[in-house]
């Protein structure tokens, strides 16, 4: 918390949800420890925690969470869906320290379409935000070391070089609580593990690569048309506005965290998506969300968080699968199943299967497969990947190589994987 000490010098302070103050320099007497090394850098006033203290401030996580949506409403156009993500986020932000495993938000978009007015609200909103356009990674991981800080890393397909390769092991660990990042430091380069668990927010334009996406939660703007918004600019007013916001996050954290944390640590909430680092994922947010739901008696926040995780893990889906040279493989055989001018080979001993060269020049007509340069390496991929069966027999001209297969055994695979053929589609 910042405020000043009785001689008028700025001086930080600890809060509790019991309405405690301490001078962050003494809170060791009280057997409070505390991670960082230096004064955090906080946008929390003592005046507002002297008056919750008196319980003269409350917050309602319900009340909170449509101001927060309104004033969004105000300077963007999304989903409906993603305005409760966005407000989720927010709050979650403050709050991220009890998870274990937390969202990135990645907004991606053209120019014109919104996305750095997203980006712009969310500097404002979030937990200790650092916007960062030109990436100096040296402050990145001080930042998030020592403030915990809510890194908003605009234009991220600009990032190059070594500098992006410090902030993606950054992006990398930075999701998960014990996450760090060993760097060198000082004029002798001793080795220092720096934490990296923070909120992090990404926009660009181009896509990101498939681990960080597997770690986000993505958004497209789109151009809107014939929608009336307000043009986000600062004035004293909604400087006030803003502030007040921000007050109510930090006594929102100390009215609902421990709360939250039950939910949480019960597992009374849980999102089932199609791999468990999914599923992690959106945990935290249904956790805010059942709070503001029961204060409601609905249940509108989680639903909507629900509708846009499967939207997400729809095009997740998509995406892994057509990245995914086994599975693409899978269903490529399949197709040739289906056509009626690819004859099998009758074995000799009575059982169908098909010429691995037919396979080979079949396969060589898509781009997708150009990966393929030769029979062999193709039916190593088929031997490693499936395990089908093969044979060497004699066609009646030379001796060829046979793999036995059919659709149902397919089929049976890619169940395996828990996919369906109508994925494909």
């Amino acid at each position: 918390i910042r405020g000043y000490d009785e001689n008028g010098n700025e001086q930080t302070y600890i809060g509790t949800s019991r309405g405690k103050l301490y001078e962050i320099q003494k809170a060791k007497e009280y057997g409070i420890i505390t991670t960082h090394e230096d004064n955090i850098d906080t946008k929390f006033n003592v005046n507002t925690f002297v008056e919750y203290s008196k319980g003269n401030k409350k917050v309602k996580a319900n009340t909170l969470f449509c101001r927060i949506y309104n004033f969004l409403k105000k300077y963007i156009v999304v989903l409906e869906e993603f305005y409760y993500v966005l407000v989720i986020y927010i709050m979650m932000s403050y709050i991220y320290v009890l998870f274990q495993v937390i969202p990135y938000l990645w907004i991606n978009g053209e120019k014109g379409t919104g996305k750095s007015t997203i980006m712009k609200l969310l500097n404002k909103l979030c937990f200790n935000p650092l916007f960062c356009s030109n990436i100096n990674p040296a402050n990145i991981f001080r930042q998030v070391d020592n403030d915990g800080s809510t890194i908003i890393l605009d234009e991220f397909e600009k990032m190059y070089g070594e500098e992006k390769q410090e902030i993606v092991k950054l992006l990398n660990q930075g999701f998960n609580k014990d996450g760090v990042v060993p760097r060198c430091v000082g004029q002798n380069n001793q080795i220092k593990k720096f934490r990296s668990f923070s909120p992090k927010i990404m926009g660009g334009i181009s896509n990101i690569d498939d681990v960080l996406f597997e770690r986000c939660i993505k958004y497209t703007t789109q151009r809107i048309k014939n929608i009336k918004i307000l043009k986000f600019r600062e004035n004293l007013e909604i400087k006030e506005e803003i502030n007040n916001l921000v007050q109510d996050l930090y006594i929102f954290v100390l009215v609902y965290a421990e709360k939250i944390k039950k939910i949480y640590d019960d597992r009374e909430v849980e999102f089932i998506g199609n791999t468990f680092r999914e599923d992690d994922l959106w945990n935290p947010l249904l956790c805010i969300a059942k709070v503001i739901d029961t204060e409601n008696q609905t249940s509108d926040t989680t639903e909507n968080l629900l509708r846009y995780a499967k939207i997400l893990s729809k095009e997740k889906f998509e995406r892994y699968i057509e990245n995914e040279p086994r599975l693409q493989l899978l269903y490529a055989l399949y197709e040739y199943l289906g056509q009626e001018k690819l004859k099998c080979y009758i074995l000799n001993d009575g059982r169908i299967g098909y010429k691995l060269e037919n396979i080979f020049h079949y396969l060589k007509q898509s781009d997708k497969f150009r990966w393929i340069n030769s029979t062999s390496s193709l039916g190593k991929k088929i031997k490693q990947w499936y395990n089908f069966d093969k044979k060497r027999e004699f066609d009646g001209k030379r001796k060829c190589t046979i793999y036995i297969f059919n659709e149902e055994l397919i089929i049976k695979k890619l169940q395996e994987e828990n996919i369906d053929i109508s994925d494909f589609e």
